[in-house]
């Protein structure tokens, strides 16, 4: 055995194990982020734009709306505001009101999955390091035999699936990192603040917004805009003083990262890439835990502790 193999091997095991309990709230919300490219999708029917603006105006009529999502069919509105504004679920046609707002399963696994509920940003970027260098450290560990223990599934998950298990956890930690993260698009601030109704008003007389899926304020009184097509979703800025402004998107880390670079078949290649990762997990887990079992009955059953006990 190389001299360096043991104490790597210690080190893997109890990194493993102090990041272990976070680990499996990332994993078990990145399962959930990774349904939301397959599950969203524009409305079927297409999006009429005078008709949806129109609706914005009933149900929104002063402009305070900070986010707009339609329902899968198309039929129904999802909107929220930070400061008072309407909140809820809103007939597209005709502006109404048909529902209020539920558990947002995403918006919870979002907090979860980047700051554990308590903005704990930092910790979830360390333990996406320590993930990394997990991975890459099983590979200096050696190649072990293939058995049918969950130590050998733990080494063959982490030699036969390798791409897909690096694949969330690397490009999570660049994007905290700030590495490939694509640059917005520059615009002057001092412009009025823009409503949804009247950016995507703006936005139509140059862009197809036929496959709208999303709308919601940004920075400096803009609108940032998602409209489908078929290599996925692409973004566009539109203020006041800068008119309309393709977006360079989120970058290809953050989109390798959600699984949104090719609409459902990217979503469905994150999903598949996250379930190696709770497999790792598992067992990675499991023998330390018979480990530690043995070990307790062990020193239960030692002479010197019989003696004691007598």
């Amino acid at each position: 055995m190389r001299p360096f193999v043991h104490p790597l091997r210690l080190i893997h095991r109890w990194l493993a194990l102090a990041v272990s309990p976070f680990l499996l709230l990332i994993i078990l919300s990145g399962m959930i982020l990774a349904l939301r490219p397959i599950l969203s999708a524009a409305p079927a029917g297409g999006v009429n734009v005078s008709t949806l603006v129109a609706a914005l105006d009933q149900a929104d009529p002063h402009g305070h709306a900070a986010s707009l999502e339609f329902s899968a069919d198309g039929r129904s509105l999802q909107l929220r505001s930070r400061r008072s504004g309407p909140d809820g679920l809103f007939d597209a046609a005709s502006g109404v009101q048909t529902g209020e707002l539920g558990f947002d399963l995403f918006a919870f696994a979002r907090s979860l999955h980047e700051g554990l509920l308590i903005h704990a940003n930092w910790l979830i970027t360390l333990v996406t390091i320590v993930t990394v260098f997990l991975i890459g450290s099983g590979l200096f560990l050696g190649w072990r035999r293939m058995r049918n223990t969950w130590s050998g599934w733990h080494a063959a998950l982490g030699w036969l699936a390798l791409p897909l298990v690096l694949l969330t956890p690397l490009t999570g930690m660049l994007m905290a990192l700030h590495i490939g993260s694509a640059r917005m698009p520059y615009h002057e601030s001092g412009g009025r603040s823009l409503s949804l109704a009247a950016a995507i008003e703006i936005a139509s007389h140059e862009v197809n917004l036929t496959r709208l899926v999303s709308a919601r304020s940004f920075r400096r009184g803009s609108v940032m805009l998602a409209v489908q097509d078929g290599a996925g979703t692409k973004q566009y800025l539109v203020s006041d003083r800068g008119g309309v402004q393709p977006n360079a998107g989120p970058g290809w880390i953050r989109m390798l990262h959600e699984g949104t670079w090719a609409g459902v078949w990217s979503g469905v290649l994150t999903l598949l890439s996250v379930v190696p990762l709770l497999g790792l997990w598992l067992t990675g887990l499991v023998p330390w835990l018979r480990r530690a079992r043995q070990a307790g009955e062990q020193s239960s059953t030692h002479p010197k502790n019989m003696a004691s006990e007598a």
